[in-house]
């Protein structure tokens, strides 16, 4: 007995020790924003307009339905101009009766014309005032940034989990914290390398949704273009940053067939074989390894080794050619290292370093020579001398 009642005084004593929810709030006093949208707001007579995205979680609880049905939805999205972004928070605050919560912010889309003046007036307030975590990814609109955020995509209800999906699901890139606010930031404080964003197209209508249309390029923290989706895939290889995923590739002899090799792996090195700043050469070294379900490139499915080594070798030449294209677009248009050549550079011969001005001249002018070396797998072929 004496036990017994030991036992539920030390209950009751340490129950009093145990802290609570102390600082809590309620969830009905919150209003959770998961996605910021900032375009210019000079049609207001503003500089900028913000939005953002609020999530109704009423809704949570009820099956999703057609994105169509306006009462359906599980998010709101309402906007403020200002004089900054600080400015046009503030009024939207005071616009509505919930204490605004960025503690979930997934995203945030930057319209391209605020992008091409500078993002770090934009960034960095948000960042200062703990709105925006340096894990938000960051998009660049081609259209507004609010249009986007009112997307209600056909695969998810929330427009912030649908494009954070493809960084968490490496849809897009192996290392997918270089395409976040953080990385941005990163990428722009370091020697020898530009930073980027992930580019948005047009709505896709039959989901809903925007479109991936390739990196956003900068120059500092301004935008100077972009490598579309076939350029942006010579960046990922040379970036080590390419998902495991398919490629269609051309066969040379039959404009209608094509060549789908799925890659499982691919590597690459750079190596310096000059080093002298105002002539840099480059070697860029990638490997792939990969396989091919069939062979439509020839009339029959045959194994036959000659034949598998040609087409290692056309695909080999056709990558080579689509890294040779992203490589001269950023030289010769966008003249900005977003490879990071200039950042190898400073890791080989930091003595030999002179800033990144004078890299920035450098660079159109460095020769970059690229070896793509593809190897393959054959499956469902036969082998000739068992037919």
């Amino acid at each position: 007995m004496t036990k017994i009642l030991l036992i539920i005084l030390l209950s009751v004593f340490f129950s009093f020790t145990l802290t609570a929810c102390w600082d809590g709030i309620e969830l009905q006093n919150r209003a959770i924003v998961l996605m910021v949208g900032i375009d210019p707001g000079k049609e207001d007579g503003q500089e900028i307009k913000v939005s953002v995205q609020i999530a109704r979680p009423q809704m949570f609880k009820n099956p999703v339905k057609a994105a169509s049905q306006s009462e359906n939805k599980k998010t709101i999205v309402i906007s403020q101009t200002g004089v900054n972004a600080a400015d046009a928070l503030r009024k939207l605050q005071l616009s509505i009766d919930r204490t605004l919560f960025f503690g979930h912010v997934r995203a945030i889309v930057v319209n391209e014309q605020l992008a091409r003046e500078g993002l770090l007036r934009i960034l960095d307030p948000l960042l200062q005032a703990r709105i925006v975590s340096r894990e938000s990814w960051l998009f660049i609109s081609t259209h507004s940034a609010k249009a986007i955020l009112k997307d209600i995509p056909m695969l998810d209800p929330i427009p912030s989990t649908y494009l954070s999906n493809f960084f968490e699901n490496n849809i897009l890139l192996n290392r997918p914290y270089d395409a976040t606010i953080g990385g941005f930031h990163q990428r722009l404080v370091s020697p020898g390398i530009q930073p980027y964003g992930i580019w948005l197209g047009e709505s896709n209508e039959s989901l809903s949704a925007p479109t991936i249309k390739g990196i956003a390029a900068f120059f500092g923290d301004q935008m100077v273009g972009g490598l579309q989706k076939d350029q942006a895939i010579g960046w990922e290889f040379v970036e080590n940053q390419f998902p495991k995923s398919p490629l269609i590739f051309q066969c040379p002899h039959h404009k209608n067939r094509h060549i789908v090799v799925e890659i499982n792996d691919s590597r690459t090195t750079i190596h310096f074989t000059d080093m002298r700043l105002d002539q840099p050469a480059i070697r860029v070294h990638v490997s792939i390894h990969g396989y091919i379900e069939g062979n439509t490139c020839t009339k029959n499915n045959i194994e036959d080794i000659r034949q598998e080594l040609y087409i290692e070798r056309i695909v080999s030449k056709q990558l080579a050619r689509n890294i040779e294209a992203s490589i001269q677009q950023t030289q010769t248009v966008l003249h900005a290292d977003l490879f990071g050549f200039g950042r190898m550079f400073y890791w080989y011969a930091p003595q030999k370093w002179q800033g990144n001005s004078k890299w920035d001249q450098a660079y159109p002018h460095a020769k970059i020579h690229v070896q793509v070396k593809a190897y393959l797998e054959f499956l469902s072929t036969y082998r000739r001398d068992l037919l």
